[in-house]
Parts: C-alpha cells; sequence; structure tokens
C-alpha cells in the first residue's frame, strides 16, 4: 500500500477530442431546435395565410401553388355537384406528373371522378344515358380521369348496345309473329345490368307483345272476312285495320290490309258495274264511310250509277238522261273508258227502244198481220247493236203466237177425234195430230195425243188376245194360256201384263213338272231317291195348284 494515499479522488487529465465532440453534438441539437420550431412557424404561417373559400376563385392563379391549388380544389368538392368535381379536378390536373403532392391529387381526383361516374350512374340506369356520357364528356381526359371515365363509358355503351339489339330481336319477332320468340327474347332483358331496361322496357316490351297479339289476331279476323268478298265484310276489315294505331308493330300490316281491302272494294263495285246492277251500286257506295269517300274514284262511281239508274227506265228519255250524267265524267277518271262505252252502248239503245216500242204496240192485238208487221219492223235493230238479242226474242215470241194460231184449230179437232171410242177416230185423231211438225210450239200436245189414240188402239186390239191365254189359265191349261199371250208383240199395249203372266203360268207348269218327278223318285222306295224328292216337293212355291199336292206327298215320304 502507498503510505501516501488519501480519500480524495485522483484527478485525471482532460481529454480534448471528447469535449470537441460534446460541442458539436449540442451545437446541433440546438440548430435542430430552432429549425423544427421556424418550419413549424412557417407552415403555420402558411396555413394562416391560405386563402377563405370565397376567395378561393380569386387566389386561384396557374402561378398559384399545388397547396394552394389542392386546397380550393378539395373547398370546390365539397358542393358535391358535377361542375364543382370537375372544376376541381381541373385545378390541379395539370400540375406536373412528378409534383411531390401528385399522389395526393391522384388520389383527390379518383375520388372526385368516382363521385361523378356515381351520378352518372344514376342517370344511366334510369334509361338516360345520352346525359350521361354527356356528363362523362365534361371530365378531362388526362389520367388518372382518362382511364376510369373511358372504361365506365365502353360499359355503359355496351349494355346499352345489348338491350338495343335485344330490342330489335323483339320487335322483328313480332313483325313475324312468332310470340314464344318474342317473350323469351324480351325475357332476356331482365338480365341486364341496367334498371330501365330489365324493368321499364321490359314491361313495357310484354305490354307491346301482348297488344301485337291482339291486334295481330283482329287483322286475321280482318283478312278472313276479305275473303268473303261480300261488301259489309270488305268494309269491316277496313275499319278494323284503322284502329290500328300508328305506333303498334303492327301498323304496317294493318296498312297492307288497309290498302288490299280498297283494292277489294273497287273490284266489288267494278263487278257491279260490269253486271249493269246500278241499284246494287248505289246501296254500296251509300254503305262507304265518308272517309273512304276521300278516293278520287268515288264521285265517278256515284255519277255513273246514277246514269245507269236513269238507264234501268228502259226508255228514249231515260237513256238520254242517263247519256247526260255519264258524259261529265272528265277524261283524267279511272272510269272515263267505261262510260264512254256505256254512252255509245246507250246512243244505240235510243234508236233500238223506239224501233222495239213501236214493234211492241203493233204486236199487241195478237192477230197473225200485226204480229207479222211486228217481226218486219224489229228485223231492222242490226246484229252489232246491243238489243238485237232482245229483238231477236221478241221475233221467237211473236212466231210463236202465229204458229200456236196456226196449228191450235188443228190441235183441237186432234182432241175432239181422240176422246172417241172406235179404232177409227183414234186412227183419225193420230192423223190430224201428225200434221203438227216437230218445230212448233204444239208440238208435244200432239204427240200426247197420238201417244194415247195409239195406246186406245193397241189396247182395243190385244185386249182378247189377253182375256183368251187368261180364261186358258184358268182352265190350267198353261201351255196353251203361254201361246196365246205370246202372240202379242213387244213395245204393244198390254205386252207388259202378257209377260207378267206368261210368267206366273210358266211356274205352274214348273210347279207339275217338279211333283211329277217327285212322284217318281219316291217310288222307288229307295232312301237317296226319296232324299231328291223331298227336295223337288219343297221347290214348289205355296201359291201354285201343286203346292198342296206337294206337301201331302212329303208328309207321307217322311
Amino acid at each position: 500500500m502507498n503510505q501516501f494515499s488519501t480519500n480524495e479522488p485522483e484527478v485525471q487529465p482532460q481529454d480534448p477530442k471528447r469535449d470537441y465532440t460534446l460541442t458539436i453534438f449540442l451545437l446541433c441539437a440546438t440548430v435542430l431546435m430552432v429549425l423544427s420550431g421556424a418550419v413549424g412557424f412557417f407552415a403555420t404561417s402558411i396555413l394562416l395565410k391560405l386563402p377563405r373559400a370565397e376567395s378561393c376563385p380569386k387566389a386561384f392563379s396557374p402561378l398559384a401553388s399545388a397547396s394552394v391549388r389542392l386546397y380550393c380544389a378539395q373547398l370546390a368538392s365539397e358542393q358535391k355537384t358535377v361542375s364543382a368535381y370537375v372544376e376541381a379536378i381541373t385545378m390541379v390536373d395539370n400540375l406536373p406528373k412528378d409534383h411531390p403532392l401528385r399522389a395526393e391529387i391522384n388520389r383527390n381526383i379518383e375520388i372526385w371522378v368516382k363521385e361523378i361516374l356515381s351520378q352518372g350512374e344514376t342517370l344511366f340506369q334510369s334509361g338516360k344515358i345520352d346525359e350521361a356520357i354527356k356528363m362523362l364528356d365534361q371530365i378531362p381526359k388526362e389520367e388518372p380521369a382518362g382511364t376510369l371515365v373511358k372504361a365506365q363509358k365502353e360499359k355503359w355503351q355496351s349494355i346499352w348496345q345489348e338491350g338495343e339489339g335485344k330490342q330489335k330481336q323483339v320487335e322483328g319477332y313480332i313483325t313475324t309473329r312468332n310470340w314464344n320468340q318474342a317473350y323469351r327474347e324480351a325475357a332476356q332483358l331482365t338480365s341486364l345490368e341496367n334498371r330501365y331496361w330489365s324493368t321499364i322496357r321490359y314491361e313495357e316490351n310484354l305490354k307491346k307483345i301482348q297488344s301485337a297479339q291482339e291486334e295481330s289476331a283482329k287483322l286475321e279476323s280482318a283478312y278472313g272476312l276479305l275473303e268473303t268478298g261480300e261488301l259489309d265484310n270488305i268494309l269491316g276489315a277496313i275499319a278494323a285495320a284503322e284502329e290500328v294505331e300508328s305506333t303498334s308493330l303492327a301498323y304496317q300490316e294493318a296498312q297492307e290490309l288497309i290498302n288490299t281491302a280498297r283494292n277489294e272494294l273497287v273490284k266489288f263495285i267494278q263487278t257491279k258495274i260490269e253486271a249493269r246492277d246500278w241499284q246494287g251500286l248505289q246501296l254500296a257506295l251509300d254503305k262507304i264511310s265518308p272517309e273512304e269517300r276521300l278516293e278520287e274514284n268515288f264521285d265517278d262511281w256515284y255519277q255513273l250509277a246514277q246514269a245507269g239508274a236513269a238507264a234501268d227506265q228502259d226508255t228514249v228519255t231515260g237513256r238520254e238522261e242517263a247519256i247526260a250524267i255519264a258524259a261529265k265524267i272528265e277524261a283524267r277518271s279511272p272510269v272515263y273508258y267505261e262510260a264512254q262505252k256505256l254512252i255509245s252502248r246507250w246512243e244505240l239503245e235510243v234508236e233500238d227502244i223506239a224501233i222495239l216500242t213501236e214493234a211492241r204496240n203493233q204486236a199487241q192485238s195478237g192477230t197473225r198481220e200485226d204480229l207479222e208487221k211486228a217481226i218486219t219492223t224489229v228485223n231492222e235493230i242490226p246484229a252489232f247493236h246491243p238489243r238485237y238479242q232482245e229483238a231477236q226474242t221478241e221475233i221467237s215470241n211473236w212466231n210463236r203466237q202465229i204458229q200456236i194460231s196456226e196449228d191450235q184449230p188443228i190441235l183441237d179437232r186432234a182432241r175432239r177425234l181422240a176422246a172417241g171410242s172406235t179404232l177409227d177416230s183414234w186412227q183419225d185423231a193420230m192423223t190430224q195430230a201428225s200434221l203438227i211438225r216437230a218445230n212448233r210450239p204444239l208440238y208435244p200436245e200432239a204427240q200426247k195425243i197420238i201417244e194415247q189414240s195409239r195406246y186406245n188402239i193397241e189396247t182395243t186390239q190385244n185386249q182378247p188376245i189377253l182375256d183368251r191365254a187368261v180364261r186358258l189359265a184358268n182352265q190350267e191349261n198353261w201351255s196353251d194360256a203361254i201361246a196365246k199371250a205370246g202372240q202379242i208383240p213387244p213395245g204393244r199395249a198390254l205386252y207388259a201384263q202378257a209377260q207378267e203372266k206368261i210368267n206366273v203360268w210358266q211356274t205352274q207348269i214348273n210347279a207339275q213338272n217338279n211333283l211329277q218327278e217327285a212322284y217318281r223318285l219316291a217310288s222307288s222306295n229307295d232312301a237317296d231317291d226319296l232324299v231328291q224328292a223331298i227336295t223337288l216337293a219343297n221347290k214348289i212355291p205355296n201359291y201354285t195348284r201343286a203346292a198342296k199336292a206337294g206337301q201331302e206327298a212329303i208328309s207321307k215320304w217322311f
């Protein structure tokens, strides 16, 4: 142990390097504290100096700092309107891509774009795609907004195009009346990611299909009416087709039906004109509605019907009135050619009617002389005139009257002779009736007298022969009776009665022969012969004279 040691600490010598490090550390700490306070003070100063919301538009300029722009943009976005969001994006979107605040700016832009897309989605779902697209078009195209906007727009347009495609399919199936497929296609609208297509348009299509079905059924019924060709049905078909509204998918079909029906109406009217059914034509025209009367032909048809009705009076005055009315139809009219044909016909008929009227007046007395005059007069009508055939009919009638007046006395005499009861009177009746030739009106009646007279003569001649044959048959002299009745030749009176009796008498002879043969067979007492005898006897008819003897023989042989 050191003798000089004490309790006081030993003083070490100081290290200059250590003191210097400590000094530097204290100095840096002091500087950092000063800088930190300065930054805080500076930041606070900046925040205190940021513009208020109402002064942001005045403070904002291209030279404004990024922090001021972002601050003002955030303030604008708080209005939550599309224009406010667009304004906010515009404030900050043109800052450099490498700006320190770019990440924060992009984050805000994405939020604001999504808010705009959300509002656009509401429009899109309600069916206002044009407004929704227009809203997106307001957003600046720079990134990151451009990518979001493009993706959303493409999605909406894709959904909308799919809806429109299905809509066209539905309408196509409705047009072709493929109802089942139309319902299936409409049902696919419910799978679209759009409330407007999946609900509103879907329900509209259901109603449209149901309405088209009903209208199509009406049109089918209307086409059925057309096929009858009757006026009331044609007009009914037009009325049914006109009930289809222009907004209906069946409207075009209805218009085609109306055109077809109108063509059928024209054909119907033309048929009436060709048939010269003027009264029927007037009645038909009266049934046509005022709307249908806008048809340019209507007035001309009506005028033609009036002219025809005047001509139907069948007088010279009526024809002249008809000509005057028809002459008013202008050359541009579709019925002008028909009117001119009728006028030409009626002009000729004026001449013919005068001739026919004169001839009929001459024929009224009914005398041969006047009838011949009437024939001479009416022969003046040429073969190419419209009343020529009528004139020929009158000539035939008047010739018939002349021939009847000539032949009636002959027929009357023949009837008186035929009423007699002798062969001579009947023969004279036949001779008299034969004077009436085959092409004369009284010829059929003359032939009846001839036939009856001939029958009376033949009956008188043949009755004794038939009576003698009957007497022979009553004596069971069948063979002689048949021979006697056979003397009546075919085609003469009583021939049929004679043949009937001959058949009966021949049956009697056959019955007698069968009975005799049966007796012969039975006389051998052979079993087989007895069977044959019984068979023959059974064939004898019950109404013959041999029937009783045959039954007695059968009883004996059994």
